[in-house]
């Protein structure tokens, strides 16, 4: 995938900084994600859309799905009767609308608002932080998937976290990837700075770190 279609897919996810989102948008995410009218399994999927807007339905389904199992107890139940008909429910809570696909892949789930999609990820990094390890786990599965455009939107959300909270974001994803002997890992990090570089505060650290690198070989903190 090429520079600009992987940035085309940043700014569709919504990326760079809350500078001139409407507090409103703010409040409502806030709301979201701890009204208790709303279980877990629509925090999730309104985390998954965040991260993975106007992928494929299926894909985000299941990611969501898989951001619940990890949260679960383990002696709790996941799929009840309600699951079967929650899809439009969780859509509608997340803000966002199914969009028709023309290649025969079923419908993608797009943010009525993509601005949504960074204020979502920030707004539950800064705010809840008992589910930041979680969040940190299931972002790294997903650079683990199959398909490039969940790796790239993984990738993105890392970045992302990064212009929060740089110093774990750099420790858990950053640094390994850097010094990893695998090409995809290589290509994660790229992705990832290329989010975390919207960041006016981080831009400055991750540039010097580029370039004692250039002219080291090797990682720089």
């Amino acid at each position: 995938m090429t520079r600009a279609a992987s940035a085309g897919l940043l700014l569709a996810a919504g990326g760079g900084s809350r500078l001139g989102v409407p507090k409103a948008l703010v409040e409502l995410v806030g709301t979201l994600l701890l009204s208790p009218e709303y279980d877990v399994r629509h925090r999730c999927f309104l985390l998954a859309v965040a991260v993975l807007n106007e992928l494929p339905s299926v894909t985000i389904t299941r990611a969501a799905l898989r951001l619940t199992e990890i949260l679960a107890d383990p002696d709790r139940t996941l799929v009840d009767p309600e699951s079967w008909d929650a899809l439009s429910k969780w859509v509608d809570y997340a803000q966002a609308s199914h969009v028709p696909d023309d290649h025969g892949q079923g419908s993608r789930i797009r943010l009525r608002r993509s601005v949504m999609a960074s204020v979502v990820l920030e707004v539950a990094w800064r705010e809840h932080p008992t589910i930041r390890e979680t969040l940190l786990t299931w972002l790294g599965r997903l650079c683990e998937h199959p398909d490039q455009a969940v790796r790239i939107k993984a990738a993105h959300a890392i970045g992302r976290l990064a212009t929060y909270d740089f110093d774990v974001i750099d420790g858990e994803f950053l640094r390994r990837w850097s010094v990893s002997r695998r090409t995809r890992d290589h290509w994660l990090a790229a992705w990832a700075i290329e989010a975390a570089l919207l960041s006016p505060h981080v831009a400055p650290r991750l540039l010097n770190r580029l370039r004692i690198r250039r002219r080291t070989g090797r990682c720089a903190g």
